[in-house]
């Protein structure tokens, strides 16, 4: 053992004892919900993943392991999804925007509005990013956004 542990996989990620711990009791939570569904290979390798991509953007390290657990968690449900793995009843549509000229996040809200039933996701290329002109056709149509200064 060293006296720097860090993040398997990514070795520049130091990782304390504590959060290592926390890590442990993350990676037994989700093994417990999708046990049924992926091995803890696979459950390990999406929790340290997501735990070493905000390791490098922290500046306060305390609540690194849930938010690694929560991010984690949301990804091994879109691909429960996408690998036709989790059957709720509700469709799921992706809306994807290349720009990040704030489209995708309009479309949602129309579909959200528009639909009872589903479930839809939004993914930018370069993050949350939108456009003024995006966000004032949205609130034209009563979709929910505001523009942004």
């Amino acid at each position: 053992m060293t006296d720097n542990p860090t993040t398997p996989g990514h070795p520049q990620h130091v990782v304390s004892i504590d959060q290592r711990l926390a890590l442990k009791a993350a990676a037994e939570r989700l093994e417990s919900e999708f046990g049924d569904t992926f091995d803890a290979e696979t459950i390990d390798r999406f929790l340290y993943a997501a735990h070493a991509h905000f390791a490098h953007h922290a500046s306060v390290p305390n609540f690194l392991p849930l938010l690694a657990e929560r991010f984690a968690q949301q990804q091994l449900r879109a691909l429960a999804r996408v690998e036709g793995k989790h059957h709720d009843g509700k469709p799921t549509v992706l809306f994807l925007c290349t720009h990040n000229a704030g489209r995708s996040q309009m479309a949602a809200a129309l579909f959200r509005r528009t639909r009872r039933r589903g479930r839809g996701c939004v993914v930018g290329r370069f993050g949350p990013q939108r456009s003024g002109e995006s966000c004032c056709g949205a609130s034209d149509v009563g979709a929910g956004h505001r523009h942004l200064p």
